[in-house]
């Protein structure tokens, strides 16, 4: 019961209801759920147990808690109290999502309870564009300017939704986030579904995030399309198939007329070099959680410069770490499960996740993403996942491998520490990559 109540929760918190609905917002049914889910869930621990001992699980409490820290270092003991009060919306469903008893069944709940508000959210938009029904609210009429002449050439129609998809650019993410679930109702030999269901949502998808004519999609929809075509083709035909692909996108106008050139980009660009400076002023504990439009006109949009910006290497080092561990994890739960035999379901979920999250990451470098609850969702995916590969390899004969495998799937592998080197030089990677394009931003 508690498991569902926070699909209920999360569902809320994309839905926006309170924006939707103005009348009920003093009702507060986003709070009630989300008291409902944890006294619920809270029941059921000496269960069902908590995965304290997980490493995404232990570093999302050390990030839970260092973020209010990051404000209380600078004298602001009301805002340390603001900050958890803000992430601590997002970093609940993380925790409730852990704690439920990990299942296919509570897998799929969760994929359905993420997907449907997509179809929804691109159904508004569309429906905005045909009808012209609350048009100011589903759709964002952008300006299309000449830099030369300072002239409006034109404008383009964006759609969008609210709250915290209330940007094409983030709506367009979420349509990619959930494009890898809706994905695993394929099923082979089954036309009828395919074609019927599968195709059509996909396609659907598809146009939705065409709609919102996100230039940061087109290199989401590059990345997960190389995921999957490295999975069918050898490394040639991935790189030209993914090179086809995006010319392609080019061609149909993806970006809706807007330009993709490097000087386009010229404010993010300033934002990344603010970014860096404040990082230089407070390199350890950054100037603190959301603070990063206070020192600065926009947002940093690139959900890495705004994590280094706020909360200085510790914090930037703890997120990385939860990015890159889950990575490493999912790449040695694919290859592990390949070869045991009943695993094949466990195998498609954790390459959908996979898929999911390299595609949100390949968006966040051009979005201010980095407390986005799609993130944590998919985190708390993986601990699931874990959990499940975990149990299946424990009822699991060891003659039943098609290859020699341990008897188990280890929650610690081998390296268990090898996050932690990875993490450091990714760390540094995105520092210099980040120092690179701003100078070579300041000496054109």
């Amino acid at each position: 019961m508690g498991f569902y109540l926070t699909l209920l929760y999360l569902v809320f918190m994309i839905l926006s209801p309170a924006t939707l609905l103005p009348e009920l917002a003093p009702y507060r049914l986003q709070w009630v759920v989300a008291g409902l889910a944890t006294l619920t869930t809270a029941t059921l621990l000496p269960v069902y147990g908590y995965p304290i001992r997980n490493r995404q699980v232990i570093l999302m409490v050390l990030f839970f808690g260092y973020i209010p820290l990051t404000r209380l270092l600078r004298g602001w003991m009301g805002g340390a109290m603001f900050a958890v009060a803000e992430f601590g919306t997002i970093a609940l469903v993380f925790f409730l999502l852990c704690a439920g008893r990990p299942s296919l069944k509570l897998l799929r709940a969760l994929a359905v309870a993420l997907t449907l508000p997509a179809l929804y959210a691109g159904f508004r938009g569309i429906l905005a564009l045909a009808t012209g029904l609350e048009k100011e609210t589903y759709v964002l009429d952008q300006n299309l300017w000449d830099n030369v002449n300072i002239t409006v050439l034109g404008v383009v129609e964006r759609i969008r939704y609210v709250g915290s998809f209330s940007d094409p650019n983030d709506l367009a993410q979420y349509f990619l986030v959930v494009l890898p679930f809706v994905a695993l109702l394929w099923k082979p030999r089954s036309p009828l579904r395919n074609f019927g269901l599968v195709v059509p949502l996909v396609s659907y998808l598809l146009v939705c995030c065409y709609l919102t004519h996100s230039r940061g999609s087109i290199l989401g929809l590059l990345a997960i399309a190389m995921i999957y075509s490295s999975r069918v083709f050898n490394k040639t035909v991935m790189l030209f198939a993914s090179a086809a692909l995006g010319v392609a996108l080019l061609g149909a106008n993806f970006a809706g007329g807007r330009s993709m050139s490097f000087g386009s980009g010229a404010d993010r660009i300033e934002a990344w070099g603010a970014g860096l400076t404040m990082l230089r002023n407070s390199p350890v504990w950054g100037i603190g959680f959301g603070q990063f439009t206070d020192h600065n006109d926009i947002t940093a949009h690139n959900s890495f410069v705004l994590c280094f910006a706020e909360l200085g290497l510790v914090g930037f080092f703890l997120w990385l770490g939860m990015l890159i561990s889950t990575l490493i994890g999912l790449g040695q739960f694919l290859r592990h499960f390949r070869t045991v035999a009943g695993a094949e379901t466990l195998v498609r979920w954790a390459g959908a996740v996979q898929v999911s999250l390299i595609g949100f990451l390949a968006t966040s470098w051009f979005l201010s993403r980095t407390y986005s609850v799609l993130l944590y969702v998919l985190l708390a995916m993986w601990v699931m996942l874990e959990r499940l590969g975990a149990a299946h390899m424990a009822t699991t004969p060891a003659d039943a491998a098609v290859a020699p495998q341990p008897t188990r799937f280890a929650s610690r592998p081998t390296k268990p520490w090898r996050w932690v080197p990875v993490t450091v030089s990714t760390q540094f990677g995105c520092l210099l990559l980040i120092w690179v394009l701003v100078r070579a931003r300041w000496t054109q």
